[in-house]
Order: structure tokens, then C-alpha cells, then sequence
């Protein structure tokens, strides 16, 4: 990820997380991806660019994102996919971040642990998995 895209999504990321609850916000990792601290936010854009190339020479019909969070993985994941399903306890965030990118293939839902909202045709789909910092 090039420094502007990188500077750019910060921006997005501090933008639609702006108006939740700092509790919310801590659970979704921004915190750390906006850090003062510059080995802090290296570390978490690294973690990023890692997945990305390794999910990079794949091309998938349907990538799931659980965890969503503020949705920093899913302008990458709807690039390399024909459809992304984003799933969040807390949904704001990323509807927001698909708003301001256009991101039309992007379909996020609401779950919270108990029930996943995943189509039986979409179990064949590149999971990717987003760990906060709780």
C-alpha cells in the first residue's frame, strides 16, 4: 500500500468512526491504525499489506470479511473480489467507508457471534479474519 493510499484510508478511518462511543471505537482497532506512536501504526498498516499480498494472487467470487470493524480491509477485498460480505456487531463504520469509496460490491450485516448471516452458497468464500486489539 502506497504512504497516500495509506494516508488517505487513515483519513476515511477517522471520519467514519467520528460520532461512535470511544468504547466502540477502541474495539475496532482504529486506536492503533491512527497511533501517535509511529512503530504502533507501522505495525498495524504491516499486518494489513501482509494479508493483502497474500490474498493478492487469488481472485475469489465472494470474500467474507468477519470483524469488520471500520472496514479497512474492504476496499482491497472489493477489488480482488466480485462480491464482499462485511459482518460487524457495531455496522456504522463500514457502511460509512463504502459510502465515501463507492464500494458497490461491498454488503455489510449486522451479527453479533450468535448467528452469522452467510448464504449456504457463500461458504466457499475467502474468509478473512479481523482481530482487534481486545
Amino acid at each position: 500500500m502506497k504512504n497516500s493510499d495509506r494516508k488517505l484510508l487513515r483519513q476515511e478511518l477517522v471520519a467514519v468512526v467520528r460520532d461512535l462511543p470511544e468504547p466502540v471505537i477502541d474495539e475496532m482497532a482504529i486506536p492503533s491504525y491512527t497511533h501517535w506512536n509511529p512503530l504502533i501504526r507501522w505495525l498495524m498498516w504491516k499486518r494489513l499489506a501482509v494479508v493483502q499480498q497474500i490474498c493478492s494472487s487469488s481472485t475469489v467470487d465472494t470474500a467474507v470479511d468477519f470483524g469488520t470493524g471500520s472496514g479497512v480491509m474492504l476496499p482491497f477485498l472489493s477489488r480482488m473480489s466480485s462480491r464482499v460480505i462485511a459482518i460487524d456487531k457495531c455496522t456504522e463504520p463500514a457502511r460509512r467507508l463504502c459510502e465515501a469509496r463507492a464500494l458497490r460490491n461491498v454488503h455489510v450485516h449486522f451479527a453479533d457471534g450468535t448467528s452469522m448471516p452467510l448464504p449456504k452458497e457463500e461458504r466457499k468464500s475467502l474468509f478473512v479474519w479481523t482481530f482487534s486489539n481486545t
